[in-house]
């Protein structure tokens, strides 16, 4: 099990609507064969003393399920969890927006559990299981209030090349129009102590900023007229949405 750190840039676009675009740094720790299938536990991982990793998505139901049938599959070998998500800093949590747990048996990439927390601090897991490569799309059905400029329903399309340096999801409505482009592209840095030092700089003031640049881009889309959808107090758009 080794900790790396991921670097590279977010980049969101708007299709639907008054158009509108954004592009950030964004890094995070890549945690490698972080979980024990076997005794179904998080194996024991050093941090640095000052950041440290919340494990909370372990309690899901879904992610036992998907875990076990996983582990419970005699045809895999070699089966490992990867974890991408943004540590948090001292006794600052972190907020993420979206993480990502990648499962890999003899080092292909079969399944992936994404992570996906809105700024209620609601969460919704969705599964994506990977067909026959990375670069095909998968799709998998919406059911969470995550931004005030779409709806609760509606779809998105996973596709992934040579995870996790490029990850794309393409938000759809019911109607099938493509609302929302976003993709996270970037490398694991060296393992050398400048690296990872950029790395870390970069993670902090991340953390640091992210709440208010998502605050921001909502004001930005607010002025530009987007339809606004209220959040009427409920996230999920269907009542087993928080499994």
């Amino acid at each position: 099990m080794t900790i790396e750190i991921f670097k590279g840039n977010v980049y969101h676009k708007r299709h639907f609507g008054n158009k509108h675009a954004f592009k950030y740094p964004y890094a995070a720790y890549l945690v490698k064969d972080f979980f024990d299938l076997d005794k179904f536990e998080i194996k024991e991982i050093k941090f640095p003393t000052f950041t440290n990793l919340d494990f909370d998505f372990t309690e899901s139901m879904l992610f036992k399920e998907w875990t076990k049938t996983w582990s419970k599959d005699s045809l895999l070998q070699e089966v490992s969890l990867d974890l991408l998500k943004i540590p948090n800093f001292f006794n600052i949590k972190a907020f993420n927006p979206v993480c990502f747990i990648f499962l890999y048996s003899n080092n292909k990439l079969l399944s992936i559990l994404v992570d996906v927390t809105n700024t209620f601090k609601d969460k919704q897991f969705y599964k994506v299981d990977i067909q026959n490569n990375c670069d095909s799309k998968v799709k998998v059905s919406k059911n969470m209030y995550v931004s005030p400029f779409n709806k609760k329903n509606g779809y998105y399309l996973f596709q992934l090349s040579n995870a996790p340096n490029r990850i794309v999801i393409e938000e759809y409505s019911e109607e099938n129009i493509l609302e929302v482009f976003s993709s996270i592209n970037g490398r694991v840095l060296q393992k050398n102590l400048f690296s990872r030092l950029v790395g870390l700089f970069v993670i902090f003031f991340q953390q640091v900023l992210i709440l208010p640049r998502i605050h921001l881009q909502a004001l930005k889309l607010y002025l530009k007229k987007n339809i606004v959808y209220p959040h009427e107090g409920n996230s999920y758009h269907k009542n087993d949405g928080k499994k």
